[in-house]
């Protein structure tokens, strides 16, 4: 179930020049791509366009154990976490992965990420405005928009060395070995504490979702605790138990990259 080392070091290679040529097509589009201090129509559009409405916290729990493999789940590989990384850097928020093993102790990896600058608000013409008022007032706009390009390529040039860093300690757990005992109540706990946060200290216009790739086989029989933070929940696994989903707001995916798609999608 899980990727060779050699291949996944592969796709991890491979994954990295993808996102890292994303990122420097971002940062064309929404933070350098012009040397000029005015922008043009094009650009004012992708700018507006690019704004997230609001905050996203994600928590992924992947698997590990050995009852996966009979599951007919496939794994996940570090490539297919890029499309939730460029819907983080435009959102801001965290993202967590934790594993479901033989116990909570295996760790989680988080990544947080920062607010980008405030969208300059874009005028309106008022009643009884003259035209060369306006025009003024579109030009003023139009120089904050460059201030607002130059910060947000500031803010995702210092995302990048923690962007790699998650990435490549979130591959290095993919490589495991199954777990033969499975705790998942806790990592169910787990989840819905992080999701149960603040982003940044506010709750405000924070949008929560959780991926559980996993069969629901508990063999620890820790407590589960009853799941309050009211994200959506992506479920990927066609044979787990309709039981083992009671309590949570749960949609059926049949694979990782479409429940990523799903929150990429509705983040808007």
């Amino acid at each position: 179930m899980l990727e060779t080392s050699e291949g996944a070091m592969k796709n991890y290679f491979w994954s990295r020049v993808f996102l890292l040529s994303w990122l420097g097509t971002v940062l064309t589009s929404c933070g350098g791509g012009s040397s000029s201090s005015f922008l043009t129509p094009e650009e004012v559009r992708q700018i507006e366009d690019g704004v997230c409405g609001g905050k996203v916290r994600v928590f992924v729990a992947i698997d590990q154990t050995l009852s996966m493999k009979t599951a007919g789940t496939r794994s996940v590989t570090i490539e297919q976490f890029d499309p939730l990384i460029r819907k983080m850097l435009q959102c801001s928020g965290e993202l967590a992965v934790g594993f479901i093993r033989e116990g909570p102790g295996t760790g989680t990896e988080r990544l947080f990420f920062p607010d980008l600058p405030k969208l300059p608000e874009r005028p309106v013409k008022q009643d009884g405005e003259e035209s060369y008022e306006f025009s003024d007032r579109l030009d003023a706009y139009n120089v904050a928009l460059v201030d607002y390009k130059k910060q947000a390529e500031t803010r995702r040039n210092e995302m990048k060395p923690k962007i790699d860093d998650f990435l490549a300690r979130v591959q290095s757990s993919l490589e495991r070995k199954p777990a033969t005992s499975t705790d998942f109540n806790s990592i169910l706990n787990i989840a819905n504490t992080f999701l149960s946060e603040g982003v940044d200290g506010s709750n405000v216009d924070t949008r929560r979702f959780a991926i559980v790739l996993s069969d629901g086989i508990d063999t620890r029989g820790r407590p589960r605790f009853r799941f309050t933070s009211q994200a959506t929940v992506y479920w990927v696994n066609a044979t787990t138990d309709e039981r083992k989903l009671a309590g949570l707001n749960v949609s059926r995916v049949e694979s990782f990259d479409a429940a990523v798609r799903e929150i990429t999608g509705g983040a808007k």
